[in-house]
């Protein structure tokens, strides 16, 4: 489903992405991610969780240094 699959790529982006930079947004991402599921489907509600997750994620400090050593270590 695609929601299921852009919470997914937004839980990878808060760690591979944002990192170091804010510790807590692996956790604010996964708690907005389980908050949404309170919704029924068609809830309007339900999409400003993701609204509200991609938000946090932009205003967050980025550190890629997680990415990179992922690089590295697929490319050994």
């Amino acid at each position: 489903q695609l929601e299921d699959m852009l919470w997914r790529r937004l839980a990878i982006m808060s760690v591979e992405d944002v990192g170091l930079g804010d510790p807590s947004a692996p956790v604010v991402v996964d708690t907005l991610e389980r908050m949404r599921k309170l919704h029924p489907y068609n809830d309007i509600d339900r999409a400003s969780y993701f609204a509200q997750a991609i938000r946090y994620l932009c205003r967050s400090k980025k550190d890629l240094s997680v990415g990179i050593v992922m690089g590295i270590v697929r490319k050994e």
